[in-house]
């Protein structure tokens, strides 16, 4: 262990790597590579600081929820979904089991694009889709957004 300067404001933190594996082996056969570790001063850059950084931005980034009125407002334009506590959920009935699967892989191309994906449940001829936003806690434009395009297959596969 190496350590600089006076006891205050110094913490414990790993030289590299940062998270070493169980198994990281030395380049010389039979022999482990040791975790090293140093003291480093808490005004000094560390990799817990960019961990803590990249986090917090992370948790800016995050989509924000809508207010009720703004769910209310957004729900009157999709005729076939309706809320439940936080999530919108559709219950579209297909023709037959082979016709609610088809449905289903429809809309897996739009839902990748958008990286936001409805759970679908599959009762023989009774699709169920439910959406929100995990990471918010409730419903965000994704969700709304979602919603839409497959309000859109539907009405496509309808003609």
């Amino acid at each position: 262990m190496r350590v600089s300067g006076g006891c205050s404001g110094y913490r414990l933190s790993m030289d590299r790597p940062f998270f070493p594996e169980p198994e990281q082996s030395d380049p010389r056969p039979g022999r482990r590579r040791e975790t090293t570790w140093q003291f480093m001063h808490r005004s000094t850059w560390s990799r817990a600081s960019e961990v803590r950084a990249f986090y917090n931005a992370a948790l800016a980034a995050l989509p924000a929820n809508f207010s009720e009125e703004d769910v209310f407002v957004r729900l009157a334009t999709l005729s076939r979904w309706r809320r439940e506590g936080d999530r919108l959920v559709a219950s579209i009935k297909r023709r037959d089991f082979g016709d609610a699967v088809e449905f289903v892989q429809r809309i897996v191309a739009p839902a990748d694009e958008q990286n936001h994906h409805a759970d679908v449940a599959i009762h023989w001829d009774t699709v169920t889709l439910t959406l929100w936003t995990h990471a918010s806690g409730g419903l965000t434009e994704r969700d709304f957004r979602s919603a839409g395009e497959i309000e859109r297959i539907l009405a496509a596969g309808e003609r």
